[in-house]
């Protein structure tokens, strides 16, 4: 799915592997494309039944603090589910995003 040139979220589900599925985000994830960052992730724990996400965020240029609210808030969702996120290859705007934030927003790598 893509709003602009500076954004883009795709989701892949590989169900060889135990159901796990991948997102990929590439641009900018701010207030403006944080939800939508949201809704792909709903639908792959969700919708997919997963039990495992992978959320690949090589490609990610800013990442900001509504950007680091979702990944918290989907760790804590699949985690419900019993399931387990990895967050694949975080770019230096994600690092730099993730470990400025509060204690409680922080996202392991």
């Amino acid at each position: 799915m893509s709003l602009s040139p500076n954004f883009e979220v795709a989701l892949a589900i590989d169900a060889t592997k135990g159901r796990w599925a991948t997102v990929t985000v590439r641009g900018e994830v701010d207030t403006v494309t944080a939800p939508i960052l949201r809704a792909q992730l709903e639908t792959a724990i969700a919708g997919a039944h997963c039990e495992g996400l992978v959320v690949d965020l090589a490609s990610v240029e800013f990442f900001g603090p509504a950007a680091v609210a979702v990944l918290v808030w989907a760790r804590k969702r699949i985690a419900a589910e019993g399931g387990s996120m990895w967050l694949r290859d975080p770019s230096r705007p994600v690092n730099e995003s993730s470990s400025s934030s509060s204690p409680k927003a922080r996202v392991r790598s």
